[in-house]
């Protein structure tokens, strides 16, 4: 399948979804080094009709790289809305973190997200969203994360997922000292 954005998703999930005689259904890559896994998730729901897999073909260097050991994506498909969750453990010595990214694109535009990284060392949690993420701007006034050309509620996964690089190796780096309290 080729790359598209989560609101390019709307109306061929919705055409899935509908096929399928399901409300929903999940859809989860697992990347870890050397292996890649794809499952299709129904819940306790019999499909009634097709059933079709509509998630990015990507290879393992484009998904692990900068940290990552393991990543999962998961691909959530409903009538009106579309889902992605990123969970994963990045680890840039000495900074191991468990990390959750989740991205709601609904109808008219509509977008929901949340992202939460947890220290290993320090079971500290923090919580930001990708919006703050792509408006973080540096002294010059560019962007920090996000290309100028990047569009929130517009970018493919992989592009979301190469933001999200580019933050969590400035957050290892800022966070590699643990303070006492």
């Amino acid at each position: 399948m080729k790359e598209l954005p989560l609101s390019a998703l709307l109306a061929p999930a919705k055409d899935i979804v509908s096929a399928s005689g399901l409300r929903s259904f999940l859809q989860r890559g697992v990347f870890q080094k050397g292996s890649y896994s794809y499952f299709i998730e129904l819940g306790h729901e019999v499909p009634l009709g097709e059933l079709r897999a509509l998630f990015p073909d990507w290879e393992e260097e484009e998904i692990l790289t900068d940290g990552w050991e393991t990543l999962s994506f998961e691909l959530e498909l409903a009538a009106t809305r579309v889902t992605m969750n990123m969970r994963g453990f990045y680890h840039k010595p000495p900074v191991p973190i468990d990390v959750t990214l989740s991205l709601t694109q609904g109808e008219a535009g509509y977008v929901k997200d949340s992202i939460t990284i947890v220290d290993r060392r320090t079971e500290r949690t923090t919580t930001t969203s990708f919006k703050e993420v792509m408006e973080t701007k540096m002294k010059s006034g560019d962007f920090k994360y996000a290309n100028a050309s990047d569009t929130y509620g517009e970018m493919t996964m992989l592009r979301i997922t190469k933001v999200l690089n580019r933050f969590l190796k400035d957050w290892s780096l800022k966070n590699r000292i643990i303070e006492r309290e």
